[in-house]
């Protein structure tokens, strides 16, 4: 639900936000080389159609096939060449992948796979006469169109390959720098290509057939049987506003999507920044974490919704966190979430307590200030409170259930007569679970395991803290030394307090859900306690004491599993490449 609460400010914020920039948008040009390839129409499974320069790839029978297309190849051409194109997977599956087919040969068949999926994950699949395999992956910021510029380059017998202008991946090999290339759709759902181009060559155009692989002849994960183990990729969750420095890492679990991000708006430059993190399985299961929004009223000027006013979003503040979910999600049509509905609300008492205990000096200074201005000066008020939420609505067809924890301040300036000259207010360190009605997704490994394994990147948190402090300096050099110092005490209970909120949050549903029964109430508490492991970096990661073993490939992917007989390193899931476990930390 935090998500789409987040994505529904920033919805509203857009005729606010002109002078910020954004993606350029792009113009259809076709597949070039491709295009006498390519046939509409049907093909066994798969159907191909073309719309405003724009090939749509289709499969919605079998989640096997692997469809690929290429131009001829010519000898001479090979090593310098580049060749890119503009792929959409957004309407695919969560499993299935699409991008660039690159040194196909037909003699023994090999050729390499370098596809993006629906969760912002670049893979490379090698195909060869021992199988199809994975062999590097890595994270994306993801473009708002939905099409993916995939760009591979050769260097005789190197490749580089970058995703959206960002380089995330290189291989080095005497098989590399030849063979044919093109494009390439693996498994269901609906894939749209344009813009392909290849430079460096002499193919303006090609008459080769395509080529289709079915899953018994490539995907030799199919006909193995399913692993008892998890596994799960550490992403980063990067801030684009600041060269999209990682802000935040998180484990998501495979065929899960991560779509969280931090920037910050010119239009409001009085917040550090707008994000969240956001984890989310197809069967609606999902995590949100969302550190810290900031907004400001006051008594004296009528203010539109989320117009900037001393450099924030105007919002007044509404009494309870529903209302405050529910005005902003009815106030804009655009939400991805409707049919809103509020199961249940209650104060959270060990989040008011956590809060109140962190604001103490900020309380102590009001009221010396307070006691100063006398009877008859302008007052100020600092307000806590801390809520468990239940909600329940429909998202994309699913009808969907959250259980939702935030804590609310309230910074204002109070004039004798009782209007407010001005008043701050903040959600920070706001989590929500949430799964399809009726399922238990508050005990659920996974969705814990997502949780507790959310790090901020120290680098950001410096970052965010100097940015902090510039602006406390401006706000002493402006004569506003008290609001400068509540508001460095805001960022400071947002920024370290998430462990802790998990903490009271997860005690919370374990009180609440746990079974009489002894064994399965042992194995709820193990689920919402954590386990800290040493990580090959050497930082630290939280995981639920459910899993008793917790493997990594050294590589930004973890294994975790209950299964004292399973050996990962046999298993043909994941032996592709060599696990190591990590340990607790004592």
């Amino acid at each position: 639900m935090i998500r789409s609460f987040l994505l529904a400010i920033l919805l509203a914020s857009t005729v606010f936000l002109t002078s910020c920039g954004g993606e350029k948008p792009f113009s259809p040009e076709g597949l070039g080389p491709l295009e006498d390839v390519i046939q509409t129409g049907d093909d066994g499974a798969w159907s191909v159609t073309r719309t405003d320069g724009i090939h749509w790839l289709e499969n919605r029978q079998d989640s096997g096939s692997i469809q690929y297309y290429f131009s001829n190849y010519v000898e001479d051409q090979a090593g310098k060449r580049t060749v890119m194109a503009l792929v959409n997977p957004a309407e695919a599956d969560s499993n299935a992948r699409a991008g660039i087919l690159y040194g196909y040969q037909d003699s023994p068949k090999s050729y390499y796979a370098i596809v993006v999926g629906p969760d912002s994950v670049l893979e490379i699949y090698r195909r060869d006469q021992d199988g199809f395999g994975l062999t590097q992956s890595s994270s994306f910021e993801p473009a708002e169109s939905g099409f993916q510029k995939i760009t591979v380059s050769e260097n005789d017998s190197t490749i580089r390959v970058s995703v959206n202008g960002r380089d995330l991946a290189s291989m080095q090999s005497d098989q590399l720098g030849r063979g044919a290339l093109g494009i390439v759709a693996m498994g269901t759902g609906r894939f749209g290509f344009t813009n392909y181009r290849e430079t460096g060559t002499n193919n303006l155009s090609s008459v080769s057939p395509k080529k289709v692989d079915s899953v018994e002849e490539t995907r030799t994960s199919v006909s193995t049987p399913q692993s008892p183990a998890m596994r799960f990729k550490d992403q980063p969750v990067l801030d684009v506003s600041r060269n999209r420095v990682p802000a935040y890492f998180v484990f998501v679990p495979d065929g899960w999507k991560q779509e969280g991000k931090f920037e910050q708006f010119q239009a409001y430059h009085n917040v550090p920044y707008f994000g969240s993190i956001d984890v989310k399985a197809p069967d609606g299961r999902a995590f949100s974490y969302l550190p810290l929004l900031e907004f400001i009223y006051t008594d004296f000027a009528q203010l539109p919704f989320m117009q900037p006013y001393e450099g924030r979003p105007a919002f007044r503040q509404p009494t309870s966190l529903g209302e405050i979910m529910l005005s902003i999600v009815q106030a804009n049509p655009q939400s991805p979430i409707s049919n809103v509905q509020i199961v249940s609300e209650e104060p959270a008492p060990e989040l008011i307590e956590m809060a109140r205990r962190n604001a103490r000096p900020i309380l102590q200074q009001i009221e010396i200030d307070n006691r100063q201005a006398g009877q008859f000066g302008e007052r100020q008020t600092y307000q806590i409170d801390a809520r468990k939420l239940v909600l329940r609505y429909e998202e994309n067809g699913k009808q969907i259930e959250s259980t939702n924890f935030a804590t609310i301040t309230n910074y204002a300036f109070v004039q004798p007569n009782g209007a407010t000259r001005i008043a701050k207010w903040n959600i920070l360190n706001a989590i929500a679970l949430a799964g399809p009605v009726g399922s238990d997704y508050l005990n659920d490994p996974q969705l814990a395991a997502v949780a507790r394994s959310v790090r901020m990147n120290p680098d950001w948190a410096y970052a965010i803290d100097q940015w902090n402090q510039g602006v406390r300096q401006l706000a002493i050099q402006e004569g506003m030394a008290k609001a400068a110092a509540a508001r460095q005490g805001w960022q400071n209970t947002a920024a370290t307090q998430g462990e802790d909120v998990l903490d009271i949050s997860f005690n919370g549903w374990k009180s609440r859900n746990a079974s009489s029964d002894r064994m399965q109430s042992l194995e709820v508490n193990s689920i919402h306690e954590r386990t800290t492991y040493s990580t090959p970096s050497g930082s630290t990661v939280n995981l639920p004491s459910y899993y008793q073993n917790a493997y990594t490939d050294g590589q930004g992917n973890y294994v975790l599993h209950n299964d004292a007989l399973y050996d990962i390193n046999t298993d043909p899931n994941f032996n592709s490449r060599d696990w190591s476990r990590i340990e607790e930390v004592q």
